[in-house]
């Protein structure tokens, strides 16, 4: 593999910023040696220098995505962090359904999971409101899922995973009432998927969007960020949900300095949110 220089390395790191909005310091080296060597040795190029140009020429516009994928991290697994889905099932779920009885709103409840990577988080999602409100929940609640990388948004929307895959946070119980069985491993039932839309969205650059959401689910990304990209970030964010929405992050981010947007809750044993003001 063809070792990075310097220079490189710097360059490498503003494009991916300007790609991702993901931060990349010093001890990222290996990062980029180990994700994006393997596409210098493919291209059989010379060095790192030589895929920049191709970048940046524009001529293989195809060369932005192949990187954005493979510099994105995405790990995930089901039911990743248990007390956010036991504050949506215990809490934000039966709240929101309420509100809308009363109001005899038909609109449903939506759910904005806004790095999504591979789906598994959308798709535990669905589970958890099927397991609650049953088969209605197909009609009450929709999930939206974003992602920067079509990739795995492709991935995502297929909604199949190997048994290794289904194997980290999946009970056995609902993989066999949620999945079917395919040659290489499960795929989730058509039902479910049906419930999750999917689309790319850079979220340091969200456009307008064409729903307000309930719930957004944000989690371990920010860390990927510097302090000023958290703060656009919280606060784009915090402008899509409804008055008294909820925003769930990781169990190790903190929002700061949107104060005057969103507050924060705590008062859930397991899972703490950001309530929009």
């Amino acid at each position: 593999m063809v070792p990075i220089t310097d220079a490189e390395f710097v360059e490498f790191t503003r494009l991916v910023n300007q790609l991702t909005g993901i931060v990349l310091d010093d001890t990222k080296r290996y990062l980029i040696e180990t994700r994006i060597g393997p596409l210098v040795d493919e291209l059989k190029l010379s060095n790192y220098r030589s895929l920049l140009d191709l970048v940046k020429s524009g001529g293989k516009p195809a060369l932005q995505e192949r990187i954005i994928d493979a510099i994105t991290t995405n790990e995930t697994f089901f039911f990743r962090e248990p007390g956010a889905f036991d504050l949506l099932r215990r809490r934000l779920i039966p709240k929101a359904l309420d509100e809308r009885t009363g109001s005899r709103s038909r609109e449903p409840m939506r759910i904005w999971s806004a790095a999504c990577s591979s789906g598994q988080e959308m798709y535990s999602l669905a589970i958890s409101a099927l397991e609650l409100i049953g088969t209605i929940a197909t009609e009450r609640i929709a999930i939206d899922g974003s992602d920067i990388s079509e990739q795995i948004l492709a991935r995502a929307s297929l909604g199949a995973y190997s048994q290794f895959e289904v194997n980290r946070g999946m009970p056995a119980n609902l993989l066999s009432k949620y999945f079917t069985a395919t040659p290489t491993g499960f795929r989730v039932v058509d039902h479910i998927r049906a419930m999750c839309s999917f689309n790319k969205a850079n979220l340091l650059r969200l456009g307008p969007m064409m729903h307000r959401y309930d719930v957004i689910l944000c989690r371990n990304v920010s860390i990927y960020f510097s302090p000023a990209e958290r703060i656009v970030l919280f606060r784009s964010l915090a402008n899509c949900l409804i008055p008294g929405g909820a925003l769930i992050v990781g169990s190790t981010e903190q929002v700061r300095d949107c104060e005057s947007i969103l507050r924060m809750v705590n008062d859930f044993p397991g899972c703490y949110y950001y309530q929009r003001i």
